[in-house]
């Protein structure tokens, strides 16, 4: 057989074979390319499908310009400016200054305190809420300004003179009137109802830009800790909300999509100063009540016990020397956390008036079961000034009722201390404080009979005990949730506190009140 006879057919095979494996992968490629083309976007399809979207959400998307259009013209900048008069700088510091160097110019030579070139300003923001010009505002803009140091500016700019009606700290809130200024109130919204998620826009003059505009959600209701500690009696129930606030803000409308206030800008959280996603308001149910208040009597009027009151917790625990919250029911002798602790009470208070001491537990206030501190400070300045409630107590492991006539919440209090607060930099050894045991003749000198414990017999200056505020002739008659009876079981108790947390709370008398008192 010749070679040409077999190398003829396997070239044949080979060639064959080849074909067909080319014809797979063309095959396969094609096939990639089919299913590759039928992926790829149709652009005309989507174009007609986005068109059909934004007709669907053009009505939603109006509805956030028409609302901003609507109360824009409502909302007012707020721009203060104290009067200072200058000060004639002493003669010899003029003499001084260097040739040639303004002397007004340099408060280093001046030991005046009103400095001419430095007078207290601020901007801030409003909504016209009554007729005849009355407008909302923060009681952070317009404080420490006399009426004439306040103009307001409606959206074109034009300047209107103005007369604080009245403010109102606690709640941070502020009532003046332009009556010139010529512009229609907005309505009031429901912020009880406000839902978690809801959308709002906010309106006012952040950092001077008038009449901006930022929209976001509402982000958590009942927002507290925003407040400073140094106010008084300080109502917190904010509603947190990511739409932009920066300063500038403050006092302006936090506005629903039916164009209602249901909040008025107020603070911020922020490490920066201006807008990081959290900042607060105050519900628009809280504003309406103390405008009303403001524009009827000037003020607004809240009832009143004179106590200081914490959760059943393990952080009342902690401050108490305690493991936890269920070291503290066992003392206390109850079976759950209900209630809250009476931390301290007031001088002639209502609450020292009707009996309520320091370690007291509230149950009840006038038919309403208590659980948490805000809800019975909520609860008493609502109730009518005046007015006689029952207030149902746990006292010395017993359920008691008393009468308490409500008395009116002071405008502030002597001093801005808190009891329980901490107190730090004192040496523990002894609190810089002596005491010596309470006798049968001291206590009826002093108006202790039947009672037991150490009485203070001196205070060391600037000690932590003086800080706390304890005095001679002071009754200290507990450390902590312990009860002590003479110098020995006070000496081991402070020991034995100090050792376990690092401070102590002592429960000191005096001859209208008893309160509870930590030391660091």
């Amino acid at each position: 057989m010749s070679v040409r006879r077999i190398v003829v057919p396997v070239l044949v095979v080979l060639l064959v074979g080849l074909f067909a494996l080319a014809s797979v992968q063309f095959g396969l490629w094609l096939g990639r390319c089919e299913a590759v083309a039928a992926d790829k976007p149709d652009a005309a399809k989507n174009k007609q499908e986005l068109a059909d979207l934004q007709k669907q959400a053009e009505p939603f998307l109006k509805l956030f310009a028409k609302v901003a259009e609507t109360v824009k013209p409502s909302v007012v900048s707020i721009y203060t400016k104290q009067k200072v008069e200058k000060k004639q700088p002493l003669r010899r510091f003029r003499d001084r200054v260097p040739h040639g160097l303004p002397f007004d110019m340099h408060p280093f030579f001046d030991f005046g305190f009103d400095w001419p070139w430095m007078p207290k300003e601020g901007l801030g923001s409003g909504v016209v809420v009554a007729e005849n010009g009355f407008i909302l505002t923060n009681t952070h803009v317009v404080e420490g300004f006399k009426d004439d140091e306040i103009t307001v500016a409606d959206q074109g700019d034009k300047k209107f003179e103005v007369k604080v009606i009245g403010r109102d700290p606690k709640s941070d809130l502020a009532l003046i009137q332009a009556k010139d200024l010529n512009l229609a109130p907005v309505a009031f919204g429901n912020s009880d109802t406000l839902q978690v998620g809801e959308w709002v826009i906010a309106i006012g003059s952040p950092f001077g830009y008038t009449h901006s505009v930022s929209a976001g959600i509402i982000s958590a209701k009942g927002r507290r800790g925003v407040t400073p500690k140094s106010v008084p009696f300080a109502i917190e129930d904010f509603l947190q909300t990511d739409a932009a606030i920066n300063p500038g803000n403050s006092g302006g409308p936090l506005i629903n999509l039916r164009g209602e206030v249901i909040g008025v800008n107020t603070a911020i959280a922020s490490r920066t100063g201006g807008y990081e996603g959290i900042g607060f308001a105050i519900p628009s149910n809280l504003a309406k009540k103390v405008m009303d208040s403001l524009k009827s009597k000037g003020k607004v009027v809240r009832g009143y016990l004179g106590i200081e009151i914490a959760d059943i917790s393990d952080s009342l625990a902690e401050r108490m020397g305690e493991k936890d919250e269920k070291a503290i029911l066992e003392k206390l002798g109850l079976k759950e956390a209900e209630g809250v602790f009476v931390w301290g009470v007031g001088d002639g208070a209502p609450a020292a008036e009707a009996g309520i001491e320091a370690g007291d537990v509230i149950l009840e206030v006038d038919g309403k079961k208590m659980k948490k501190a805000e809800e019975v400070a909520a609860t008493v300045r609502e109730i009518e000034v005046g007015k006689k409630v029952n207030v149902v107590i746990w006292h010395e492991k017993a359920k008691k009722t008393l009468t308490v006539k409500i008395g009116e919440q002071p405008e502030e209090l002597a001093s801005t201390k808190r009891y329980g607060e901490k107190e730090g930099g004192a040496e523990v050894d002894f609190l810089g404080l002596s005491v010596q045991t309470l006798t049968p003749e001291l206590a009826r000198e002093l108006g202790y009979e039947n009672q037991k414990g150490v009485l203070v017999a001196e205070v060391q200056k600037g000690s932590g005990a003086d800080r706390a505020g304890i005095k001679e002739g002071d009754l200290i008659t507990k450390v902590g949730m312990r009860d002590i009876a003479n110098v020995a079981e006070f000496t081991q108790a402070v020991k034995a506190a100090a050792e376990k947390k690092g401070r102590v709370t002592l429960y000191v008398k005096s001859e209208k009140r008893g309160r509870f008192v930590t030391i660091e």
